[in-house]
């Protein structure tokens, strides 16, 4: 009878059974600490009556996630007292089985969450996630009694001398996952009975305390602990990292609420060291409700300090209906350094209505503040209104500093249409720097269709004089991305020549195969095939071998195949190998079964066994598990192992069925070694 199939009252009888008998079905054979695959004694025979039930083998509580959860499911229904003292009982015997006990003690409703020290004591050796399952379920289930008692267990090592720092280090992640307030006071208690002193050098085997409380204490305060928080942070002698870890404290706990108290305390003068970090935290809270407190900020304050980060926190809160203000703000500001700070908010402010006051601030010839005029073209392409392209055009040029052409650009970008391509042709012939023809390269990007490939052509060809191909983005490469953007056949020769020059960076010749791939329609399948062909760049191979899986024909699957018996195309076999996976062509498993029998590069190997378990045929795993005799593949279990996770978990079963046919005891490690990979690979197989 199959785990699925069992009825709930069948699985607690027989759960039952097992404590109220005393038989331990793990003992003996759970995995070593040190090395978690290696099984050094067989399964135990478990007694017929509960085989006879279909209770599946105990091992698989471990291995799998499904009876486990299932298992979790039962125990939550049974008397509470038996269940703990029988789990009190085994975890000397069976320490691996913690964290899955208190989840199941957890969801038992009568639990009280006694035993607190031995249940730490095992979760701090044998826990190996963070936050811990079994944490979590200790933390759901205890009272407030019981909790305030675990917080002075986890604080107990830190108060030994001299302090274990693996001990140390778990009991303060331990306190970081819980999260409680209720350990903060007593966190904070035990900061500050410790002075901070700068040690250097510091002795061998320091143990940093006042660091890992702070780690600590950032997860366990609220909003009632900020006064103590900015107590600490105006400490001008607390150490830069508890400084910074205790700001981010504060971000977390801060509020819209605590930017008036935030503000007051900046302005005291008293926060000079923290002053970037506390301003960043104010951005964090702030919100529309305060652009008026803020404005008056920048009225009244004259520390221009203070005034610099009111400033660059009003961008983050303005809206539409604050634009006069901001606008009488920029109006009477008179120091440079504050006003393109406030042109900002103003733009982020700005609405169609606006144009031309923006136009108008654009072309003050007096204005001389570079900044300002990025500013306002920011917010003109902002409104990406086509009829605003010809304006933005003209600050496009060859004697504006460069990066008023980068700003004019995306600004153009944003406002730019098919109809605006003539316009940039001929600014970009017009153009003499490399800078200026860049940019209008980058605006064209954005609006080029395919009836400007022969524009581009020609611009190519023009382009011999101004050959970049020793720069990553010059001219030439902007151009064929253009070619590339447009989609159209016409752009496939020009772009095939530039991908069979392999002079050029390997990291720009996958971006062109890229574009090259966007051309192409199905019936280009030879040409793509020929561009594969000797291709050793593997963004090249990867870009091509991805666009061909992506193809509906039914023959690629098998011209794919043919690929990987031809040497020619040895430097795209791993991304062949992945894209059959990918493609899920069953055709394909038996030849991927004998390239992972053959195939001697690892890095080959892994792949092929990631496509097999991509496939997910059962077929596969006889082949997966005679793999695990063969010496070769000793260093790369771990494909294996994924293959027949991906397979699904009848593949457990098999592996479990299997071990006693594995003589030897190399031959038992690994399939031991299966058995764990299946527990912990993740879905993905990372």
């Amino acid at each position: 009878m199959g785990w699925a199939k069992l009825d709930v009252d069948v699985i607690a009888r027989e759960w039952r059974g097992y404590w109220q008998t005393g038989i331990s079905p793990l003992a003996g054979w759970l995995p070593e600490r040190d090395k978690p695959w290696r099984a050094t004694v067989a399964p135990p025979a478990l007694p017929q009556g509960h085989l006879a039930q279909g209770w599946p083998p105990f091992r698989n509580l471990i291995f799998d996630p499904a009876l486990r959860e299932t298992l979790l499911a039962v125990v939550g229904t049974l008397d509470s007292a038996e269940l703990e003292a029988w789990w009190l009982e085994q975890l000397a015997a069976q320490p691996f089985l913690c964290e899955v006990g208190l989840q199941c003690l957890a969801q038992c409703q009568s639990y009280q969450g006694l035993f607190v020290e031995p249940l730490l004591e095992n979760l701090r050796q044998f826990s190996t996630t963070s936050p811990s399952p079994g944490l979590v379920a200790l933390r759901t289930a205890y009272n407030r009694q019981n909790l305030l008692t675990m917080i002075q267990v986890l604080l107990r090592p830190l108060q030994t001398v001299p302090p274990d720092r693996e001990t140390v280090d778990w009991s303060v992640k331990a306190l970081r996952d819980l999260g409680s307030v209720e350990a903060a006071p007593l966190l904070i208690e035990h900061f500050q009975a410790i002075p901070y002193v700068e040690e250097s050098p510091r002795p061998e085997g320091y143990v940093n305390i006042r660091a890992r409380l702070i780690m600590a204490l950032g997860r366990c305060v609220d909003s009632r602990h900020i006064p103590y928080l900015l107590e600490t942070l105006s400490n001008r002698e607390e150490s830069p990292l508890a400084l910074h870890d205790f700001t981010e404290a504060l971000a977390e706990v801060c509020s819209s609420d605590s930017v008036p108290l935030l503000l007051a305390t900046l302005r005291s003068g008293n926060y000079n060291h923290v002053f970037g970090e506390l301003f960043k935290v104010v951005e964090k809270c702030v919100d529309a409700s305060h652009v008026p407190l803020l404005l008056e900020c920048l009225k009244n304050e004259q520390d221009m300090y203070f005034r610099r980060g009111v400033a660059d926190a009003l961008i983050h809160c303005v809206t539409e209906s604050h634009f006069d203000l901001v606008r009488e703000c920029l109006e009477q500001e008179t120091v440079s350094d504050i006003r393109w700070r406030v042109a900002r908010a103003l733009s982020t402010c700005a609405q169609e209505s606006h144009f031309p006051l923006l136009l108008q601030y654009l072309e003050r010839e007096e204005d001389e503040i570079v900044q300002l005029r990025f500013c306002f073209i920011e917010a003109i392409g902002t409104l990406a209104n086509p009829l605003y392209f010809p304006i933005l055009l003209e600050y496009l040029r060859d004697d504006v500093p460069s990066g008023i052409c980068d700003t004019t650009s995306a600004a153009l970008a944003k406002c730019a249409n098919a109809s605006h391509t003539s316009l940039l042709f001929e600014r970009f012939h017009a153009s003499v720097t490399e800078t200026t023809r860049e940019a209008v390269l980058g605006v064209l990007f954005s609006c080029v269709t395919a009836s400007d490939v022969p524009a581009l052509l020609t611009c190519l060809e023009s382009e011999e004089s101004h050959n970049t191909h020793q720069t990553p983005f010059g001219t030439r490469q902007m151009l064929l991305a253009c070619l590339g953007k447009t989609r159209s056949a016409a752009a496939l020769p020009a772009l095939r020549e530039a991908l069979r020059n392999k002079e050029t960076d390997f990291l720009e010749r996958g971006t062109i195969a890229h574009w090259l791939c966007l051309c192409t329609e199905e019936h280009h399948l030879p040409l793509l095939l020929d561009c594969l062909k000797n291709e050793t760049n593997r963004y090249v191979a990867g870009t091509i071998v991805d666009y061909l899986g992506t193809l509906k024909a039914p023959e690629v699957a098998a011209h794919l195949r043919a690929c990987l018996t031809d040497d020619d195309y040895q430097g795209a076999h791993r991304s062949i190998l992945r894209v059959l996976g990918e493609m899920g062509s069953i055709e394909s498993l038996p030849l991927l079964l004998d390239y992972l029998k053959s195939e001697n590069n690892p890095n080959l190997i892994w792949s092929a066994a990631r496509a097999i378990g991509a496939l997910g045929c059962p077929d596969a795993i006889p082949v997966l598990l005679e793999c695990l005799r063969n010496e070769k593949y000793r260093d790369i279990r771990g494909s294996i192992a994924y293959a027949l996770r991906k397979i699904g978990f009848n593949a457990l079963d098999t592996v479990c069925a299997a071990w006693d046919d594995y003589a030897g005891e190399e031959a038992q490690e690994d399939l031991a070694h299966v058995l764990y990979s299946l527990a912990t690979i993740d879905s993905d197989g990372d």
